[in-house]
């Protein structure tokens, strides 16, 4: 070693060892008399240690870095509310001595509070900081009176406070004052990256448990029970964890500002909101919230909900938002009509992942946002005031995916959007009682959802129904697993309004008990069904309305499922007549390549001018096989067999045409025609009960035709 690092180190040891030497414990009074006279003695770094008793005065610590240390010591305040210990120097702390009916002011920067025990009646804050880099740790508040609101037990205005293991019990104001939200707080701390933790407070009144205004807090591990709000963060780029709220009424946990964290919190059984985030980039994740029945008035912002996402900032970046998975949202009992969770974020979107969302009576997600993600989310329902859907979404460009609903309601309604370019797909419906899914504006896609064992009772809803043009509605499934659920249903089970609406490869089964009349139901122009499977569905298979739609490729398998129609269809009283597995009315559509198995009525009904009906085959159907009603029809290349009456009927109009067409066993006729008839040309009717062939009207062309028996004018 050299001589010059020899001198930098012997002068290093004797600093050290001269402030080894300088640090002491004074004790009062064994070393000195009084408590005054040890500060004045104490240096930075010693510890003056108060004997049990009772201390007259104020204690002021005013040296840097000296700590006192109560050993049983208290001090009581000669007034009430008045300062009974004062902290100015800097790095200096004041433990374990308990204060009677007064307050603590800590106005030095670092300074500390360790372990104190307050109690009494005090008119302002117990314990105010007005310093940074505060330390407020495991102090116990005792039975606690304030004579004044608007007030905070501890106050802290001061970057890099630390509130951390303190406890309280019953804090109560005098005049029992509860007052706008926020008026009381047991934790208030104003300023930049506070850590408040692991405080365990049962507050009451009006208090509010912690509120923090600053950013990068961490409010973490905390339990408060009671009192208007739990949890109160104000800042950006904050951190909420591991809380518990319970009891009580207002917002369990609301954080304003961006970048918000919020994981692993428990709220239960309050009257209020659960959590509720105003801002931008939000984090949600694994929080639980189980809420109560209301008791008292509400002083939500915007509305009540275990769940509130609130953003009205204006942002201009990329499509963060809000992630919320998983989580538990529970409803116990039957309360309000308020939602589960409320997103208001116009701009943003995110993600709702992953939920348990058990409620009753409000939506369990209504939102109004765009580009957002509602996926993977399970809702159990027992109830809901009609209208009420447990999706309700406003915007565009969302995915609502995978998600299951069940519910006992009576009027539930599952999933609303009203917006453009949704999608909606692969989900689950077990038991409603109204929509499964209804949409509102253009472009959206229903894909893969499934329904199962319906319960529309009384209910003009459609299981599915679309408004508006553009949509594509793909492979959704419809079915009646139990066959037990009728209803007074009037309404389809799908319905799509609109023009240029896709309806393809849709399945439904067993919907023929459901007393509803028809299963799909298309009206508009230019909308395209095709390759949908319906088995068992009864009264109607498809209709569509409109002109210039092409129905084909479907299939529609109705044995043995009779009907129970609920009303007179159209002003025509026989509503067996108008019975069909497709019925087409309109202009210039195209049915074709369509099959139908036992309809209860007609296979095919089609009422209107110029629609072009090729290539589709009927059987077993009670009525007619193909029934056609108006003018221009084109009727080609078209099978009928085995129908309770004729194969054919076009019983008015002009300008039809029958081309190439066949009907087998046929229980009366094999085509029954009246009106103006264009053309008969290579058709064969064979085998009909009465005659294969009946004309009661005009025909124009008659050629090529197979038949054994014909009727004529």
């Amino acid at each position: 070693m050299s001589t010059r690092t020899l001198v930098i180190a012997t002068a290093l040891l004797t600093v050290m060892g001269a402030a080894s030497a300088r640090a002491a414990d004074i004790r009062v009074p064994e070393d000195v008399k009084s408590y005054r006279k040890a500060l004045r003695r104490a240096r930075p770094g010693d510890v003056v240690i108060l004997a049990p008793g009772s201390y007259a005065g104020r204690l002021t610590v005013r040296r840097r870095g000296v700590t006192v240390r109560g050993e049983g010591a208290v001090f009581s305040a000669r007034k009430n509310g008045a300062k009974v210990v004062v902290i100015r120097g800097k790095d200096a702390a004041v433990e374990g001595v308990t204060v009677e009916n007064g307050t603590v002011l800590l106005k030095a920067a670092g300074a500390a509070v360790r372990g104190l025990h307050l109690r009494g009646l005090v008119g302002r804050s117990a314990i105010s900081v007005r310093a940074a880099d505060a330390q407020v740790e495991d102090n116990h508040f005792e039975p606690i009176t304030y004579t004044e609101t608007g007030e905070a037990v501890v106050l802290v205005l001061g970057d890099r406070a630390v509130v951390t293991g303190n406890t309280a019990e019953a804090v109560l104001f005098a005049d029992a004052q509860l007052g706008p939200r926020g008026q009381n707080d047991f934790i208030r701390v104003v300023g930049d990256d506070a850590h408040v933790s692991g405080n365990a407070i049962d507050v009451s009144d009006g208090t509010t448990g912690v509120r923090v205004v600053g950013d990068r807090a961490t409010v973490s591990d905390n339990r408060l029970d009671w009192g208007p709000d739990g949890i109160v963060v104000t800042g950006n780029t904050t951190t909420v964890s591991g809380n518990t709220v319970t009891n009580g009424f207002g917002v369990a946990i609301e954080v304003v500002g961006d970048d918000a964290t919020l994981t692993d919190n428990v709220a239960e059984g309050r009257a209020g909101d659960g959590l509720r985030v105003v801002g931008s980039f939000y984090t949600i994740v694994d929080n639980e919230i189980s809420m109560g029945v209301p008791t008292l008035p509400q002083p939500s912002l915007i509305t009540r909900a275990p769940l509130s996402l609130l953003d009205v900032a204006n942002y201009d970046g990329p499509p963060v938002g809000v992630v919320i998975s998983p989580g538990a949202l529970t409803d116990p009992d039957v309360t309000v009509g308020c939602p589960a969770i409320v997103i208001r974020s116009e701009e943003l979107g995110g993600v709702v992942e992953d939920n348990t969302i058990e409620y009753s009576m409000g939506a369990a997600v209504n939102a109004v946002t765009s580009g957002a993600t509602l996926r993977g989310n399970t809702v159990r329902r027992r109830g809901a005031a009609p209208g009420v859907f447990a999706f309700e979404v406003v915007g565009t460009g969302n995915l609502i995916s995978a998600n299951s609903l069940s519910s006992g309601a009576v009027v539930a309604g599952g999933f609303a959007v009203r917006g453009a370019s949704n999608v909606v797909e692969s989900n689950e419906f077990v038991g409603l009682a109204g929509h499964a899914i209804l949409t509102t504006g253009g472009s959206n896609t229903i894909d893969g959802n499934r329904i199962f064992d319906p319960r529309r009772l009384g209910s003009w809803n459609a299981l599915i129904d679309i408004f508006d043009n553009d949509n594509l509605v793909l492979r959704n499934v419809i079915e009646d697993r139990s066959s037990s659920h009728g209803s007074t249903s009037m309404a389809p089970a799908l319905h799509v309004t609109g023009d240029n609406n896709l309806i393809e490869a849709n399945r439904m089964q067993g919907l023929a008990a459901m007393f509803s009349m028809e299963k799909v139901w298309v009206g508009g122009s230019r909308n395209v069904v095709r390759r949908n499977v319906l088995v068992a569905c009864g009264h109607f298979g498809v209709i569509v309305g409109g002109s210039g739609n092409t129905v084909e490729d479907n299939q529609a398998i109705n044995a043995a499922a009779e009907p129970r129609p609920a009303l007179v269809y159209a002003n025509v009283q026989d509503w067996v007549e108008l019975s069909a597995d497709y019925m087409v009315y309109g202009t210039d559509n195209e049915v074709c390549h369509n099959g139908s198995d036992g309809a209860w009525g007609s296979g095919f009904l089609v009422e209107g001018d110029g629609n072009d009906i090729h290539d589709n085959e009927t059987g077993n159907s009670v009525r007619h096989g193909f029934d056609v009603r108006g003018d221009g029809n084109r009727v080609h290349r078209n099978q009928s067999f085995d129908v309770g009456k004729s194969g054919f009927v076009v019983p008015y109009g002009n300008d039809n045409s029958i081309t190439d067409c066949v009907a087998t066993g046929s229980g009366a006729c094999g085509l029954e025609a009246g009106g103006k008839l264009t053309s008969l040309i290579r058709d064969t009717f064979t085998g009909s009960a009465v005659h294969d062939v009946q004309i009661t009207g005009t025909l124009s062309v008659f050629e090529g035709n197979v038949f054994d028996t014909i009727l004529e004018p």
